[in-house]
């Protein structure tokens, strides 16, 4: 029945071409033949009769065309609206046929997926899974009913084969997959797949792979689902979304949901909260993932998934590997040394590598023919030098060796342009122009100016065969302006169409400049911009979200999309053509308008899209012109997916066969680009390649270029390159580097000396610690004698250097040496006389500690406090209340709050009330308070806070909260918040949303306290009231509130605006495209990004840099980049080089 739709919509579209043709044809050609004829009839020899003649074969084909083209194109029209309402308000004659089409085809792509994964030839390499120690729900949950609660966790396990079993054993139906990169998760769940397939149940749900990384932020679920059907089976589907929605709202499809961890950070833990929700509704699923993406994802969201299975995928066995690795039988005798080192050193590098799937089967490939050998595996010693040995291997196996290098080089430029625009999928409109360019600027420039020249040139060119040179100037000016203008429209205004619409009206009016005709160019720039804006919006409607990339306006997120954008746009300006014709109101028209529909017409195409291919083609052209890709670029993609299998298909896209495999190859095409780029003359890439290399673990490449770099007067990469001699082997030279800077008269260098000193005792070097006489050196060696039990010399040192630790002080504690103590303790050692007052009061020798305390040369009243703490802690309340009666009666700062609690740690509670009634300030009314409170006596509490509403500290507020009736606990929270003080505002804010008004708080909430802000606009978020928290931050004004509307629109997905304010330069909308770029494992885009904010002046992009490298692991680079803010006298600097040693960077 469906193909009986498809060929009456057919039939319905043949029609209106018929008509079209008739118009445009018919009307325009014979049009110009009688324009022709006339001109010749009207000469000085002219015959009237001829005249007459001429001008009835023009009403003549003018008659005939209406007669061809307004009952073809009426029939046409009805046919399609028949068709489309019928098909809309009709019902599935035989959904269980559908179903049945549907998982034929899902079984074809499925085995034929299996067979280009080598996975079962000759057979499946055999994983074995089991129950997962990550969050997961427990045994009751997934193989209960649910009603016991809590219970004993899931014990589930079995192997690759017999996985078809277990899962129809899970009442459920729901499984989740974990596994780390390479193990094997996507292929076992398309053994799932085809065994469900292959032994269906009745009225069983058809399991479709779907890879989540196309799940766009902000779209449900279902949406997603009905989207992804479409595109991955059009032909059974017929291209309808509503035969998707039938056959999931029937529940006749089990989505298998591969790769959660493909999905943006901030997006997994909102993908598994709607999983989730899908589940609970009895839906069966799968779905995949990396082992600690989701874990973070649910411990993100607070949301696991209820009644799912979780299973995690182990290491392969040594002898699985070594049975796949057999095949074909000619190689096994190439493979016994490997085998050999399998079996007897599980730990080996070769063994951690050959653990996964993935790296089992690229080494079979790789290694299937001469002149590679596997026995090199063994030579590595190192796991990852091995595994990118293996994934090079591979690549080159997989072409004839002439060209191996050449197809390398064009898959490596493949991966690096993935790399850069952070996806798995190949489009080609998301090329950029100056991809792999040396000088980007330079290129980008001249790839503009040359398609701006070509189109230039042909619409001249036309002007000139229609009209002479007017025409020609007239035309070049607006194919030059027309597609510029579009280039540089802002975004959010292109997608609404309104760039294009503007085209569309100026080549409208540029029709009636040409023609002379006022009547023309404005009903033209009126038709034909209102016919533009109108499609755009339609197309927008029903095409693909744009949200996910960082696309200029010009892009086509969709190929068919792409299209419809041009075809509108040529159809409107041959329209405007057409209008023209009609207003002339002479038979004669000028061969202009003709041609004028030729060149606007063209105009339209390259506004709506066209533009961007020609872009495309044009940086095409350069990188074959350079080698690195093929001039017939389809025919290499499909030769790369069909017979080399090195590219994969992912419905109509490519995609590297592992995600693995293209982060290698751009690794190392982004290392080898910029190296180029820094021979180039960029200062810059030097940091970029040396960061490059070192991920690559090139260790004598990063040697030579850290020498190069501190050659050159660098002295910041010292830690890093000594750090890299001493690995090697290179003790000697790595700690001559640090001898080196060490010895500079810079600020920082103390960081330097403090770094050699620490070096030196790691390596045994404590004679030549003795002989520095640096501050540093000597609290190194200090430590090491405390730590050798040296404690002789240890206080010897300190005698001699006046310098002392904790660790020294602990350890003659512990010892029982208190003399020693005491002898630091009088020299004012501040550890010393900590120690010591607790040593006296331990010992109820009040009198040496105040006499002690008296004898300090300083810190006297630090000690003092000291010395009544540990009173009070020992329970001396004598001895305690008498100096802090003393204290008070000298009126001393503070003293009255301290007699209070010596009062009531006593159990004299009326005593201190009554001290602290007297005690003026805001301190002692606080204390009051807490003391009214403990006392029950929560009343006189509430009087005290009302009297002063602003007083009252948080904990304060909280205990009140706590006590009181719930309508006197929003009154006194709303007197407190109306004094304006920010925590007031946030301390109702938070009262209200726990007692679920989030109206109220949405009211209550102000510019004052940004969190409480935040709060509310996540709360209504949560509630699906994305609009009005994102309104309610807009609203928003003062600290934080620009930053916090970025995290709004990034939790509602709106990264449409979010890439526009980042375009546009608004620092925390940069802050959130860095923090996605670094989620996604581009952390040196990220870090390029904040450089390029450092270089237009952004005193806080060093910062940001340093925090980002530091939080990744790139504490070295992190270092040397503040250490030269440290040295231009930046105390900041210095406090966070002191935090960075101490590891308290991030606590």
């Amino acid at each position: 029945m469906r193909r009986w739709w498809r060929w009456i919509r057919w039939l319905g579209w043949l029609l209106l071409g018929v008509a079209a043709v008739a118009v445009s044809v018919l009307v325009v050609v014979r049009a110009w033949i009688a324009d022709v004829t006339v001109a010749d009839l009207t000469a000085a020899h002219a015959n009237p009769d001829a005249i007459e003649a001429a001008k009835d074969a023009f009403d003549r084909w003018t008659g005939w065309a209406n007669i061809i083209a307004l009952p073809a194109g009426a029939a046409g029209l009805i046919i399609l609206a028949v068709e489309k309402l019928i098909r809309s308000f009709g019902t599935f004659g035989d959904g269980d046929r559908l179903a049945a089409e549907l998982a034929a085809s899902v079984l074809n792509t499925t085995s034929a997926e299996l067979v280009y994964r080598q996975a079962r030839n000759p057979a499946p390499i055999v994983v074995r899974w089991s129950a997962s120690g990550r969050p997961a729900a427990g045994h009751d949950a997934v193989l209960g009913d649910g009603t016991r609660g809590g219970g004993s966790p899931l014990i589930l396990d079995g192997d690759a084969l017999e996985v078809v079993d277990h899962f129809r054993a899970l009442p459920h139906r729901q499984l989740a997959v974990l596994g780390g990169p390479g193990a094997g998760k996507s292929v076992l769940t398309l053994l799932l797949t085809q065994g469900l397939l292959q032994k269906p149940e009745d009225g069983g749900r058809v399991p479709v792979v779907m890879a989540l990384s196309g799940w766009r932020p902000g779209e449900s679920l279902t949406s997603f689902l009905e989207r992804e059907l479409v595109e991955l089976y059009p032909k059974v589907l017929d291209n309808s979304r509503r035969t998707a929605r039938w056959l999931i709202e029937h529940r006749r499809i089990m989505p298998v949901l591969d790769g959660l961890d493909e999905l943006p950070p901030g997006s997994r833990a909102e993908a598994v909260r709607q999983i989730d929700e899908y589940g609970l509704l009895g839906n069966h699923l799968v779905v995949t993932s990396r082992g600690l993406e989701y874990e973070e994802a649910v411990n993100a969201g607070g949301v696991l998934l209820t009644t799912a299975a979780v299973v995690e995928i182990g290491p392969v066995a040594p002898d699985v590997a070594i049975s796949y690795l057999s095949y074909p039988e000619l190689r096994r005798p190439l493979w016994e040394p490997v085998f050999d080192r399998l079996r007897t050193d599980p730990d080996a590098p070769i063994a951690q590598v050959l653990s996964s799937p993935l790296m089992i089967a690229l080494a079979r490939s790789a290694y299937r023919r001469d002149p590679h050998r596997p026995a090199e595996l063994l030579t590595f010693d190192r796991r990852q030098p091995l595994a990118r040995r293996l994934f090079d291997v591979f690549v080159s196996a997989a072409y004839d060796e002439r060209k191996s290098a050449r197809a390398r080089r064009h898959l490596s430029t493949l991966a690096y342009h993935l790399y850069e625009t952070g996806t798995r999928d190949w489009h080609w409109w998301q090329v950029k122009v100056d991809l792999l360019a040396r000088h980007p600027r330079t290129t980008r420039v001249a790839t503009i100016a040359t398609g701006l020249l070509l189109l230039t040139a042909g619409a001249a060119l036309a002007g000139q065969l229609a009209n002479g040179v007017g025409c020609a100037i007239e035309a070049g000016l607006v194919g030059l302006v027309l597609p510029a203008f579009v280039l540089a429209t802002p975004w959010r205004f292109a997608r609404i169409g309104l760039g294009q619409s503007a085209v569309s009206a100026a080549s409208g009016l540029a029709a009636g400049f040409l023609l002379h005709d006022w009547r023309v160019a404005l009903i033209g720039a009126a038709i034909s911009g209102g016919a533009t804006f109108a499609v755009h919006r339609t197309v927008n409607r029903v095409g693909p979200d744009r949200a996910r990339s960082f696309r200029p306006a010009t892009d086509m997120s969709d190929p068919a999309i792409g299209w419809a954008y041009s075809l509108t746009g040529a159809l409107s300006q041959v329209g405007v053509g057409l209008v023209a014709l009609l207003l002339q109101t002479s038979v004669a028209v000028s061969p202009a308008a003709f041609v004028m529909v030729a060149v606007y017409g063209g105009a339209g195409v390259l506004a709506n899209g066209g533009w961007q291919r020609l872009l495309f083609r044009l940086t095409h052209l350069r990188l074959a012109a350079t080698g690195r890709l093929p001039l017939r670029l389809s025919g290499f993609l499909d030769d790369a997916y069909r017979r080399r299998a090195v590219l994969r298909r992912a419905g109509p896209v490519y995609q590297f066969r592992h995600a693995l495999l293209q982060d290698h190859l751009a690794l190392v095409e982004a290392a080898e680009h910029t190296r180029a780029v820094m021979k180039a003359g960029d200062k810059e890439a030097t940091k970029r390649l040396t960061s490059l290399l070192t991920r690559l673990e090139r260790t004598d490449d990063v040697i030579a270029l850290l020498r190069q770099r501190f050659s050159g007067g660098d002295r910041y990469v010292a830690w890093q390159l000594a750090d890299l001699l001493i690995q090697r082997g290179d003790v000697e030279q790595g700690l001559d580097v640090l001898r080196e800077v060490a010895a500079d008269r810079r600020k920082s260098a103390r960081h330097d000396r403090r770094r050699l000193a620490r070096l030196l005792v790691e390596h045994g070097r404590i004679d030549e610690l003795r002989r520095r006489s640096d501050k540093e050196s000597a609290e190194a060696l200090l430590r090491h004698l405390v730590d050798v039990d040296d404690l002789d010399g240890a206080i010897k040192l300190v005698r001699a250097s006046g310098r002392s630790d904790s660790g020294l002080v602990d350890r003659l504690v512990e010892a029982g040496r208190f003399e020693d103590v005491r002898a630091l303790a009088e020299r004012g050692d501040l550890h010393g006389v900590t120690a010591y007052l607790d040593h006296l009061v331990r010992r109820r020798r009040f009198a040496a500690a105040e006499a002690l305390i008296a004898a300090l040369p300083l810190g006297q009243d630090r000690a003092a406090r000291q010395f009544d703490e540990l009173l009070l802690e020992h329970q001396h309340f004598a001895r305690a209340l008498r100096r802090a009666r003393a204290a008070y009666r000298e009126d001393e700062a503070h003293a009255a709050t301290w007699l209070a609690r010596v009062l009531a740690a006593q159990g004299r509670v009326e005593a201190a009330i009554t001290v602290l009634r007297k005690a003026p300030g805001d301190q002692a009314a606080n204390e009051l308070i807490f003391l009214l409170l403990d006392a029950g006596r929560a009343g006189e509490a509430l009087a005290l806070a009302i009297e002063r509403p602003g007083m009252p500290s948080g904990p304060i507020v909280e205990r009140l909260v706590e006590q009181l009736h719930p309508d006197d606990a929003e009154a006194f929270l709303r007197a407190r918040a109306a004094t304006g003080r920010r925590h007031g505002i946030g301390q109702l804010v938070t009262f209200l949303l726990a007692r679920g008004r989030l109206d109220a708080a949405a009211e209550a909430v102000g510019d004052e306290d940004p969190f409480a802000r935040e709060a509310v606009a996540n709360k209504l978020a949560e509630n699906g009231r994305v609009d009005e928290a994102i309104a309610l931050m807009r609203q928003a004004k003062g600290e934080g509130a620009e930053r916090d509307l970025i995290a709004t629109l990034a939790r509602a997905g709106r990264e449409d605006e979010l890439n526009s304010r980042a375009d546009a330069g608004e620092p925390a909308a940069v802050a959130w495209r860095v923090d996605r770029l670094a989620g996604n494992g581009q952390l040196d885009r990220a870090v390029e990004l904040l450089r390029a904010g450092a270089a237009k002046g952004d005193l806080g992009a060093d910062w940001a840099i340093a925090s980002l490298l530091a939080r990744h692991g790139r504490l070295d680079e992190a270092t040397a980049l503040i250490r030269r803010r440290a040295d231009a006298g930046d105390s900041d600097a210095q406090g966070w080089l002191d935090a960075a040693e101490r590891g308290d960077l991030f606590p």
